[in-house]
């Protein structure tokens, strides 16, 4: 990483909640660890582009997963375990 930048940023208190329950569950180390690793998301996405459709498209997969957890908490995958499979080459068949 190169130079760092200090920003000061607005974000809303639900999303800053979910942020700290993934520092708290040891999903992140801090904050800034989860802002960076949706950073490197967008990047994804602006490198996958049409794979991964619009951002409309993108919102809408998104909304779909979170709903999905909500009714049923226990079918998500702990974050650890998707990274270890992608590292793996594996594919989650979303």
């Amino acid at each position: 990483m190169g130079a760092i930048e200090h920003l000061t940023i607005a974000v809303p208190a639900e999303t800053v909640e979910r942020m700290r329950d993934w520092v708290a569950t040891g999903d992140f180390t801090d904050l800034n660890d989860v802002v960076l690793a949706a950073l490197r998301e967008f990047e994804a996405h602006d490198r996958l582009g049409p794979e991964l459709g619009t951002g409309e498209e993108l919102r809408a997969k998104i909304d779909k997963a979170y709903e999905g957890w909500r009714r049923d908490p226990g079918s998500a995958i702990p974050l650890k375990d998707v990274i270890a499979k992608l590292k793996a080459g594996g594919s989650s068949g979303a």
